[in-house]
């Protein structure tokens, strides 16, 4: 399955416009500027780490399910 396909249904079901995850992948200096920026920005960062960090090689359905 592609990876833009995997974004999208993870934006669907996260409730995030496929677009906005399209962004950061093209532009990760941008998320890394918005950290320090917006608390609202970093707490999901957090948690998205937590989520990798506890299953690092799960497939991104099983994260974002």
């Amino acid at each position: 399955m592609k990876a833009s396909s995997l974004s999208c249904r993870a934006a669907a079901r996260s409730g995030t416009r496929p677009s906005a995850i399209s962004n950061v992948i093209g532009h990760p200096t941008a998320l890394k500027t918005a950290l320090p920026a917006d608390e609202a920005t970093r707490a999901a960062a957090r948690e998205a780490l937590e989520l990798v960090r506890a299953a690092p090689h799960a497939p991104l359905e099983t994260l974002t399910g």
